[in-house]
């Protein structure tokens, strides 16, 4: 990932390959529950929960998705996935509307494709029962086709998506989409906390550099990040001292300082507590798995 407009909540990579930039995720939990950070890209994400639930949050808004449902993430939206069970499954294929167009445009391109590249229309946020089964199984070809990667899998992915697009279109599930100043204002959060996590940061200081009230604040941030600002805080703080653990031979008194710990001591409890080791075991490789990437 590298950085973007937004730092690195901002999804940069680079999708399948540069002839074919569409990208296929299969999420499973292996045993603990799955987190997908909070984030946005410039693409279409498509989800497929197959099995247990997840948790997703689009813009400070939560729904609980269970097998067959379908959603999807609209460019530059805020989201994050959390599974609710151990054993949740769920695919996220994940395309350029762009890529889409044709070269000639005609009526249903004017009328459909490009509203959507454009953000004057947005996919539905989820789709559920019978109107999610009116595309699921396009849904399910177009993961089929992009897991076995038959001759041809690139012009039948395209069919494929847009004969959901049509579907979605005839069944009038598309909505109004534009962005709007609260999804700024998370974005705005979030690369603060990038750009100060080293320092202290107050509620008071940060509410008046994103420009909305003190008092409102702590419950704009839990709505939207699922979780309280001092404790993102303090996993932001732990995750980011990760990189230097893995990356540099700092010691673990610098390594805290430099991520924003009044103490070295204070560092080690709370990294114990989010990791359920020291930052010593991490170190020297006892880590196992480092957690979810971004899709």
């Amino acid at each position: 990932m590298v950085k973007g407009t937004h730092g690195d909540f901002r999804e940069t990579r680079l999708r399948g390959n540069v002839d074919f930039p569409f990208e296929l995720y299969e999420m499973r939990s292996e045993g603990s529950l799955i987190c997908v950070d909070c984030h946005w890209q410039e693409e279409v994400e498509l989800l497929r929960v197959e099995r247990g639930g997840l948790n997703l949050s689009v813009d400070g808004t939560q729904q609980q998705l269970y097998p067959g449902d379908i959603a999807f993430v609209n460019p530059g939206q805020m989201h994050q996935m959390k599974g609710m069970t151990r054993d949740t499954m769920y695919y996220a294929y994940v395309f350029p509307m762009k890529a889409l167009l044709f070269e000639q445009e005609d009526l249903a391109q004017v009328k459909i494709l490009r509203p959507l590249l454009e953000n004057q229309m947005g996919f539905p946020t989820v789709l559920r029962g019978a109107l999610a089964g009116g595309i699921r199984d396009r849904v399910d070809a177009v993961i089929a086709w992009n897991r076995n990667r038959p001759v041809g899998y690139e012009i039948l992915t395209k069919a494929g998506l847009l004969e959901m697009i049509c579907i979605l279109g005839q069944q009038d599930c598309f909505i109004e989409y534009h962005a709007n100043r609260q999804n700024d204002v998370c974005k705005e959060i979030l690369l603060y906390i990038q750009n100060h996590y080293r320092e202290k940061i107050s509620i008071p200081e940060i509410a008046r550099a994103v420009g909305i009230s003190e008092n409102y604040f702590s419950s704009f941030f839990a709505r939207h990040l699922m979780k309280s600002f001092a404790g993102y805080l303090m996993e932001y703080r732990i995750n980011q001292s990760c990189i230097l653990l893995e990356t540099t031979e700092l010691s673990v008194t610098d390594i805290a300082l430099e991520c924003g710990f009044s103490t070295p001591s204070y560092y080690i409890q709370s990294f114990r507590k989010l990791k359920k080791m020291t930052p010593y075991r991490y170190k020297h490789g006892e880590s196992g798995a480092r957690g979810v990437e971004h899709v």
